[in-house]
């Protein structure tokens, strides 16, 4: 595994397009879906995010594959908010990071996940793909 397979690169609060992938939500659908309230599947106790623990959210998630494919390495964007000091979540920020079409499959909105993000605004910097995929199998 290289170093491009534990991180993924933020692109910005504003979603964008990189590499003729168009991260922008495709209809009305995907818009509503992450327009709506936040439900966390899997969260941290609070006490522990309020101690410093960097953790995020998915508010959605992106990829190319055709039904019954299994890659070992594929790119995958995922919509996320951080978890904040006192309950808030951070604004949105599209990152991709490369994976498995099996890890891809399990990934879904709420679902929290490691995640490096700047304290004072909120802003994801990086995704740990390795630590993503351990947190889905814990």
């Amino acid at each position: 595994m290289g170093f491009f397979d534990s991180l993924g690169k933020a692109v910005g609060a504003v979603v964008g397009i990189r590499g003729g992938y168009d991260t922008a939500p495709q209809n009305e659908a995907e818009v509503a879906e992450r327009q709506t309230p936040l439900t966390i599947i899997n969260p941290s106790p609070q006490s522990e995010i309020d101690a410093g623990a960097q953790r995020g959210v998915i508010n959605g998630v992106k990829y190319h594959l055709s039904s019954g494919d299994d890659v070992m390495s594929m790119e995958v964007w995922l919509f996320v908010r951080a978890r904040l000091v006192g309950g808030e979540l951070g604004p949105e920020t599209a990152m991709s990071m490369r994976t498995s079409s099996k890890v891809a499959r399990q990934l879904k909105r709420g679902w929290e996940i490691p995640l490096e993000f700047d304290p004072a605004t909120g802003i994801p910097e990086t995704l740990d793909a390795r630590g993503i995929a351990s947190s889905l199998k814990g």
